[in-house]
């Protein structure tokens, strides 16, 4: 009989892009790692015991792609992009350092600071979204996972998931990727995940 806990998932979070060094909100962008990202992924995956994972999922953009594929360097496993993986896109705020966004839409970046899961950026989308979206892109991606798998994922998506896994509301997001290691091992349920994936389809 099959296990309910039956998926290991190794959560990876993107190292930083030069934007995110400067103190810009990232969202969707398409960046690279920054020198100091780089280092501290080679860091991060140097614990991981090569042949561990089998398969690496991870987001279209270039730094997780980077981050991926210094992953898969380690490990010896294969690299598959998927564009639901995408990082919380923040629309107009995108680009933006954080006293520019907060000088021009004042109520609003106060309220997402106090409760992210209350507001939707301007041309963005809200965490309700970006979490059903994700963890239905990550359930059709493990539907076929044969043993360990890896799951590289920008800052906001990552504590997503990462509370998704835990059970940890959308709205303690910036709590949770204070306190989220860079590397972390989590056991998922298959039957969770999926009624998670079809969720994010039937809301579409």
């Amino acid at each position: 009989m099959a296990k309910s806990t039956d998926i290991r998932l190794l959560l990876v979070r993107t190292g930083a892009t030069a934007w995110e060094a400067a103190g810009r909100l990232c969202g969707t962008c398409d960046l690279p790692l920054s020198g100091e990202g780089r280092r501290a992924v080679k860091e991060a995956v140097a614990g991981v015991n090569a042949e561990e994972v089998s398969v690496v999922l991870c987001g279209p953009d270039e730094a997780s792609v980077e981050t991926a594929r210094g992953l898969a360097a380690r490990t010896g496993a294969k690299v598959r992009e998927l564009d639901d993986l995408a990082e919380v896109g923040l629309g107009l705020w995108e680009g933006m350092l954080a006293s520019e966004v907060e000088e021009k839409y004042p109520t609003a970046y106060r309220q997402w600071k106090d409760d992210p899961a209350s507001v939707t950026p301007p041309e963005g989308e809200s965490l309700a979204e970006a979490e059903e979206r994700i963890i239905g892109g990550l359930s059709r991606g493990l539907s076929k996972a044969k043993g360990a798998t890896g799951v590289v994922l920008r800052p906001m998506a990552h504590a997503l998931v990462r509370g998704r896994l835990l059970k940890v509301p959308a709205s303690r997001v910036w709590a949770m990727m204070e306190e989220s290691p860079a590397v972390e091992w989590h056991s998922a349920r298959r039957d969770e995940l999926k009624a998670g994936g079809e969720r994010a389809r039937a809301e579409r």
